[in-house]
């Protein structure tokens, strides 16, 4: 049963006003949208690391009838990659092969990698290119960049990142829309059920609460999370839904950090000692990945 807007320290009437800080807790400060800007930036550490010096493009570039020529390696230096290896063992070192060769009366140059040592300085070798596209050459036998394509797959890492981010985001967004338009009532915890995730070694648990709308309509609503207590401390739960689509609602204690509800219904951020925190992992993240690219890209 509804409790009546007039009661003290139950929300007011649609629409209400939402704190700015608020809004944005609501849309960074949620576990799944912090988890995935730390994915995002471990991630992208990688990708600079590793993603960057791989050539995705050869494989395609290098397809079908190749152009070949004589060559000569000038330099021949080891870098400081290498592939393989693990705690009992060193991996092989990769080298890079700067070659020199002639194509219709014109000079070119262009690097080659591989683990192989067969090739010295001033070694005679055979090139190969794309035909017409003497710029793009490498040594048979070898590659265009440090690591070969399977290292592409660090990206993976930021993606999955972005998805998290993404999707906290969304729910972050319709949290606030609910808070501001959404009619609000309390629910009843129906149904607990543990899932097959684990965070920090606590099972993650989906809880069903079912409420009733102003049009007598029975609803339920589901919450995934670990720390349970948050929803179970109450009998009923308070909670938000949209008047128009019923169906979508959002339990009160469910949304990231604490949410306080004034004696005259303002909805309002709790107190807290470090505010903006939840804004800390985004801007490292922007800001440090933004640097990077501006040093590899547009130096």
């Amino acid at each position: 049963m509804n409790k009546p807007y007039s009661t003290p320290g139950f929300p007011g009437r649609p629409p209400r006003y939402m704190p700015f800080s608020l809004h944005q807790k609501l849309l960074f400060g949620g576990f799944v949208n912090q988890f995935g800007w730390i994915f995002f930036g471990f991630g992208m550490i990688f990708v600079w690391v590793f993603g960057i010096n791989t050539d995705p493009l050869a494989r395609i570039a290098f397809f079908g009838e190749l152009e070949r020529v004589p060559g000569k390696v000038y330099e021949r230096t080891r870098t400081n990659a290498s592939i393989g290896g693990n705690d009992h063992r060193k991996g092989r070192p990769i080298f890079r092969y700067r070659h020199e060769f002639t194509h219709h009366d014109q000079n070119y140059t262009g690097e080659s990698y591989s683990t192989s040592q067969l090739k010295s300085s001033g070694a005679e070798v055979t090139i190969e290119f794309p035909p017409g596209q003497p710029e793009r050459s490498r040594i048979i036998g070898m590659r265009t960049a440090i690591f070969p394509d399977f290292v592409l797959f660090v990206f993976l890492f930021p993606i999955v990142g972005l998805c998290f981010v993404l999707f906290g985001f969304r729910a972050g967004w319709k949290a606030s829309h609910l808070l501001k338009i959404g009619e609000c009532t309390t629910g009843i915890l129906v149904n607990k059920e543990a899932t097959n995730t684990r965070i920090n070694h606590q099972t993650v648990f989906k809880l069903t609460f079912e409420f009733q709308t102003n049009m007598g309509q029975t609803q339920q609503v589901s919450a995934k999370t670990h720390e349970t207590h948050k929803l179970e401390d109450n009998k009923s739960e308070p909670l938000f839904y949209d008047p128009a689509f019923p169906a979508k609602a959002t339990l009160l204690d469910h949304l990231p950090g604490a949410i306080e509800i004034s004696q005259d219904g303002q909805i309002l951020t709790a107190p807290s000692l470090f505010p903006g925190w939840f804004l800390i992992l985004p801007a490292l993240s922007v800001i440090g990945h933004s640097i990077t690219f501006c040093y590899f890209f547009l130096n």
